[in-house]
């Protein structure tokens, strides 16, 4: 955020915006990429947490999917769960990726 352009922070104060209105206006649209960019792999990482759940839930009917397919690992079930696993990564991946790419295009 620090590598806004000052001149457009400056030309915007001149036409009347406040420093809210800088932020939500010209700060916050120009590091949106990177803001979702850093959203979306928190987000991974809270997603694939094994050791968390484990310590924190004592009731295994609210263990998140990622210790559950940590715990069926000896049985068939590994792909099937695999697959319901990464559903949800992969549809906030496709959402991310095209919000992304509007901002991308010149």
């Amino acid at each position: 955020m620090e590598n806004v352009d000052n001149k457009i922070l400056d030309a915007a104060r001149i036409d009347g915006c406040g420093e809210f209105q800088l932020l939500v206006r010209m700060v916050i649209p120009d590091a949106l990429p990177s803001i979702m960019t850093a959203a979306f792999l928190i987000f991974l990482d809270t997603w694939n947490m094994v050791e968390a759940p484990l310590i924190f839930l004592n009731d295994t009917e609210k263990y998140p999917l990622s210790v559950l397919y940590n715990s069926i690992s000896a049985s068939g079930m590994n792909f099937a769960i695999g697959v319901i696993c990464l559903i949800i990564p992969f549809l906030l991946f496709g959402l991310v990726g095209e919000r992304l790419k509007d901002y991308l295009e010149v």
